[in-house]
């Protein structure tokens, strides 16, 4: 668990709609941003942070993220697949293991 108090010079918070991953060997990073409806129809993004880690770190993160979303949905109601959503709009197949 990460702790602190919120005060220390380090310690950014920031809103992201749109994010990317890159990966090596050696690392994977992901790079978060914003865009408004304008910047979507251009194509842009302000990207906010990049975030190196381990892929042993990325893979505890994968792990934690789905937890923490199976207790959401159980909460809350499922959530919709944007992705296949994206790809619909786009004429493109679901090309993630099992399809749409």
């Amino acid at each position: 668990m990460v702790s602190g108090n919120g005060d220390n010079n380090f310690t950014r918070r920031t809103y992201s709609n749109v994010f990317s991953l890159e990966s090596s060997m050696m690392d994977f990073c992901f790079k978060f941003g914003w865009r408004d409806q304008s910047q979507a129809e251009a194509d842009e993004v302000d990207l906010s942070a990049e975030v190196f880690m381990s892929p042993a770190h990325a893979k505890s993160l994968y792990q934690i993220l789905g937890d923490t979303l199976a207790r959401y949905e159980a909460q809350f109601g499922a959530l919709p697949d944007f992705m296949a959503l994206r790809n619909a709009a786009q004429g493109h197949e679901d090309v993630r293991a099992g399809g749409v």
